[in-house]
């Protein structure tokens, strides 16, 4: 009986010591890649260690789509996938978006694909495939922003003189919860000093983030003329709600969907119509970026409306474009741009506009941020 006491008492000895020397050990290896253990240099700036061994210092600047902006004076702005970095610091508090939480802020270490984010109730550690976005709560405001401007004209002599014009902008801006866009495409065309064509399309939406890919959209707008479409002005709102079916690295594809408002005011009408019509509608929308090869990018954008038949059965818009980065500034882009409308109204005249309306625009853009 003593023996067999003896023997239990050894075995639930050693089980202690073992569970407490693995505990032990476990939270001075966790401790010691803890923010308290930096250096003083480590926790100056931010840094980045590579899985391939190669350090960076620089700035963050945000985290999205699995994917880490940085900021070094030398190599300027470039970006990483979370999967090739080893360990990541920052030396400024960030604002985390974390699905199904709500917004952390604080300053971070990444290693062992293990984010631990140092709030002042206390540390938090999750895994990165759980935070939908980082931005630095301390930045400027315009570092939230990326906004890009392009233009694009055509000249042509001879018989005829034509003279083609258009611009494009691009706004973004995305904090740690929301992403508000924003774009609009103008083009112009003159032969020999009599306009041909001329349109103007812009909308705008804001983006709630209630999940990783899940979003709410609570408010979209969209403004759209073209007079020789017999259009003066179109006018559009929208709720609804989205989900990003791929969103990595390389490509970004989401979806759109939920009811909206349209007005519309005609250049010229038939003397029994109304000049104007508005209705209800139903808006469906999808956005495809990827990146096709390392200086090469891909966009696609179509929005398709639903309406009643006098004001158009169903329009669309969409957008293709391809563009080739000459450095972190400035590219050269080639857009095609396709606007329909099912049933145009007739002017004044009685002719009724073709439904569909083309653009080709090649220019070179500007991007800020």
């Amino acid at each position: 009986m003593n023996r067999a006491l003896k023997i239990n008492f050894l075995h639930v000895f050693l089980l202690y010591f073992g569970i407490v020397f693995t505990a032990h050990a476990t939270a001075s290896h966790t401790e010691s890649l803890g923010w308290s253990h930096l250096s003083a240099e480590q926790k100056q700036y931010d840094w980045i260690e590579l899985k391939s061994s190669e350090y960076l210092i620089g700035r963050f600047t945000y985290y999205y789509n699995d994917t880490v902006t940085f900021k070094s004076r030398k190599l300027g702005l470039f970006k990483l996938k979370i999967r090739d970095i080893k360990r990541f610091v920052s030396s400024r508090p960030a604002s985390f978006n974390i699905e199904n939480l709500a917004i952390l802020h604080g300053k971070f270490i990444f290693q062992d694909e293990k984010m631990t984010i140092y709030t002042r109730e206390g540390n938090v550690t999750i895994g990165y495939d759980q935070i939908v976005s980082i931005y630095h709560g301390e930045a400027k405001e315009s570092n939230y922003w990326n906004i890009k401007i392009g233009f694009n004209t055509n000249i042509r002599g001879g018989n005829s003189k034509q003279f083609d014009y258009g611009a494009s902008v691009d706004m973004t801006r995305r904090t740690a919860k929301s992403r508000f866009l924003a774009n609009y495409i103008g083009n112009i065309a003159n032969v020999s000093d009599a306009r041909t064509s001329e349109s103007h399309s812009a909308t705008s939406s804001f983006d709630y983030f209630k999940t990783r890919h899940f979003f709410l959209r609570p408010l979209s707008f969209s403004f759209y003329r073209d007079p020789f479409q017999n259009i003066s002005s179109r006018i559009s709102y929208g709720v609804g709600a989205g989900y990003d079916i791929i969103r990595n690295a390389v490509t970004t594809w989401s979806i759109t969907g939920g009811p909206g408002y349209q007005y519309t005011r005609f250049t010229t009408s038939l003397d029994d119509e109304s000049e104007y019509d508005e209705t209800f509608s139903l808006i469906l929308d999808t956005l495809y970026t990827t990146r096709l090869i390392h200086n090469i990018g891909f966009t696609f954008g179509y929005k398709l409306s639903f309406l009643d038949k006098e004001s158009g059965s169903y329009t669309h818009h969409m957008v293709t474009k391809f563009v080739n980065a000459i450095n972190k500034n400035f590219d050269i882009g080639v857009s095609f741009v396709w606007d329909r409308i099912e049933s145009p109204s007739a002017d004044s005249d009685g002719v009724v506009p073709n439904k569909d309306d083309y653009r080709m625009m090649l220019g070179i853009g500007y991007k800020y941020n």
